[in-house]
């Protein structure tokens, strides 16, 4: 899922999803400068942030760095909620609502 584009910001931001299958392991990339996993943000996403200021050309200004957080944050939310019981239920839900349908039909 896209969070940014650079169509209407200075970042492009969207995550990655996860290879095992873990919370902790869902991944959020700042194209073309960094990629962070879920566990990184939630432990320190400050520091995140600051690696992201470190190798982004040209340098971000600080309301740039403070939307970069504001995407950070809505990825941990939304990461949050994927992984809930209510989320999983809904996802399974709108996976086979079609078989659903059909055996109540």
């Amino acid at each position: 899922m896209s969070y940014s584009r650079w169509s209407n910001s200075f970042w492009y931001t969207y995550g990655t999803g996860s290879d095992t299958g873990l919370k902790k392991d869902e991944g959020f990339d700042v194209c073309g400068v960094a990629w962070f996993t879920y566990r990184q943000l939630t432990k320190n996403k400050t520091e995140c942030l600051c690696k992201v200021t470190e190798k982004a050309k040209p340098p971000p200004t600080p309301s740039q760095v403070a939307e970069l957080a504001g995407y950070m944050s809505l990825f941990i939310k939304e990461t949050d909620y994927d992984y809930s019981l209510k989320g999983k239920i809904l996802t399974f839900i709108n996976q086979y609502k079609w078989k659903i349908k059909r055996i109540f039909a």
